[in-house]
């Protein structure tokens, strides 16, 4: 899971240091392919203000939805549409 330190840890979108009360999106490494032109957005941290209007949040949002149960099955989780990750039951 990507690491969020207040006041140290950088938007992997916009690269402003992390504020008390900024709203985060945070993932887990899934893309394994280091050419993929998201991977270093995955197992990062992004204020959520920003991954709502990055160009690449719906993709991103897909393959993680697509992605993630592959890896994990036996913890279904889904990314929503604010790049909030819940347990899909």
């Amino acid at each position: 899971m990507a690491l969020l330190i207040r006041g140290k840890t950088k938007c992997s979108i916009c690269e402003r240091v992390s504020e008390s009360g900024d709203a985060w999106v945070g993932t887990p490494h899934f893309i394994a392919d280091q050419n993929h032109h998201l991977w270093k957005f995955s197992d990062s941290a992004m204020h959520q203000s920003c991954f709502r209007s990055w160009e690449h949040a719906e993709e991103f949002r897909k393959l993680y939805n697509t992605i993630w149960p592959t890896l994990v099955p036996h913890a279904p989780r889904e990314m929503l549409k604010d790049g909030s990750i819940v347990t899909k039951t």
